[in-house]
């Protein structure tokens, strides 16, 4: 008589435990890259946040003109700071952009969230090579790092792709944001 001892043979297990670490090798590769795409989508979604509120404050103030240029770089902190009734740009982003907007890798510390404000000077159509913005590419920026946290409003702009070019009319911009997994995202007002 023949008697099958039940259980599993070292073989079976192996291959089970083989399988088990593949699939951990596998999802501990992929969640950093989805997690990336995840805060590049959040980014992309605060410039439209920042493209709309641009939008309503145009829509309620000074016959549709952009905030004064003065001020042109600042903190999301010291534009919560900003006191008074101005036009400036630190006012505008107190009392338009709201107090969730931040970056998705900033955890929660918003004062890292930066707003560099830039008049193109360029001719229509050309790219914008003002202050930190450089058009050739986005890996020779001078201020390209993939945990940046700063929006460029570059004023008298359109974009062209990830670029912003000159545009005719002081009532145009394009709002940037470097993107973690590289290139940036440009939308116009």
């Amino acid at each position: 008589m023949n008697k099958h001892k039940q259980g599993f043979t070292i073989i079976e297990v192996v291959l089970v435990l083989g399988i088990a670490g593949v699939i951990f090798v596998m999802a501990f590769i992929a969640l950093p890259s989805l997690w990336a795409s995840q805060r590049d989508a959040a980014r992309k979604a605060n410039v439209m946040t920042l493209v709309s509120d641009l939008k309503t404050y145009q829509t309620n103030n000074s016959r549709g003109a952009f905030p004064d240029i003065s001020g042109s770089s600042f903190t999301l902190q010291q534009a919560r700071a900003t006191t008074g009734n101005s036009t400036t740009w630190q006012v505008f982003v107190r009392d338009y952009v709201g107090k969730d907007f931040a970056d998705p890798l900033a955890n929660d510390n918003r004062s890292n969230m930066y707003f560099n404000i830039i008049k193109c000077t360029a001719a229509v159509g050309k790219v914008c090579r003002d202050g930190v913005l450089n058009s050739v590419n986005t890996t020779a920026d001078p201020a390209y790092n993939k945990n940046s946290f700063t929006i460029y409003i570059v004023l008298k702009s359109t974009c062209d792709g990830d670029h912003a070019v000159g545009a005719n009319g002081e009532r145009s911009a394009s709002i940037m944001q470097i993107l973690e997994r590289g290139g940036r995202y440009c939308h116009s007002t």
